[in-house]
């Protein structure tokens, strides 16, 4: 999901508030004005990033904002309106990205063992954005074989072996047992670009749009695996050259396999 959205300004913007809301000094009235003077942050992880590179981003949704008698305190971007009215601004998602994540002991889809000694993957990292100011709370999401979850901090965790996630960000080769493995790595740390269709300029793409644009090379996938979507469906194209060839190769198999006989 990188490309563009709508933010209700940008820090030395001026707000309208659209409802009385909050309580005390960081009270709010309807028809006051408020200025913008930052942001709330948020982090991506290494995985389930929607495409965005890991890091800590400013959250357009909860805009850091100042009164005129001069309390600075987070609110809910949905309380305001641009001063003066008009469409809110356009931003490059990626532009609000403000700094790295925090070092952890462990990266989503390593390998840990728990104090019984069961084998699990971490799934994904929580509470980076708390870690990068220090405070504590950083935990692991955790799953078993069998994909049922549990919390774990890191002092409960024993590494057993680095994942994919890791070895991929130190430059070492990453394999996969089939393309069913490779596609889902590659989906889950948003290697890849979701594609208009060209005839509607949405991401939409009618069965024999799909197939078309495959032959040709003009996309990859489809969007989150090798068989389509029923109906209309999402196409991607791949960061990888290596991996778009494989992907796009297969699915094109599994397509003419299933093609109904002439």
């Amino acid at each position: 999901m990188t490309g563009t959205r709508s933010v209700v300004g940008m820090p030395g913007d001026r707000l309208v508030v659209l409802e009385d809301s909050g309580t005390g000094h960081e009270r709010l009235r309807r028809g006051e004005e408020v200025e913008i003077v930052g942001f709330a942050r948020t982090s991506y992880g290494r995985v389930s990033n929607f495409g965005l590179d890991p890091g800590l981003y400013a959250n357009p949704t909860a805009p850091l904002v100042r009164t005129a008698g001069g309390a600075t305190f987070e609110a809910g971007a949905h309380l305001f309106e641009p001063a003066g009215g008009g469409p809110r601004p356009q931003v490059e998602r990626s532009s609000l990205r403000i700094g790295d994540l925090p070092g952890t002991p462990f990266w989503e889809w390593d390998v840990v063992t728990d104090p019984s000694g069961a084998r699990l993957r971490v799934e994904h990292v929580l509470h980076l954005d708390f870690a990068a100011r220090g405070a504590s709370g950083l935990s692991f999401s955790c799953a078993d074989a069998f994909g049922a979850q549990r919390m774990l901090a890191a002092d409960e965790m024993t590494l057993v072996e680095r994942g994919p996630v890791w070895r991929r960000a130190q430059g070492e080769a990453v394999a996969f047992d089939t393309v069913e493995e490779l596609v889902a790595f590659h989906h889950a740390v948003g290697a890849y670009d979701e594609v208009r269709n060209p005839a509607n300029g949405l991401y939409a793409w009618e069965p024999d749009e799909a197939v078309e644009a495959l032959r040709e090379g003009d996309v990859h996938g489809f969007h989150g695996g090798l068989e389509p979507a029923q109906g209309r469906s999402n196409m991607v194209r791949y960061r990888d050259p290596e991996v778009a060839e494989a992907v796009r190769m297969e699915t094109l198999a599994r397509l003419d396999a299933g093609a109904p006989a002439p």
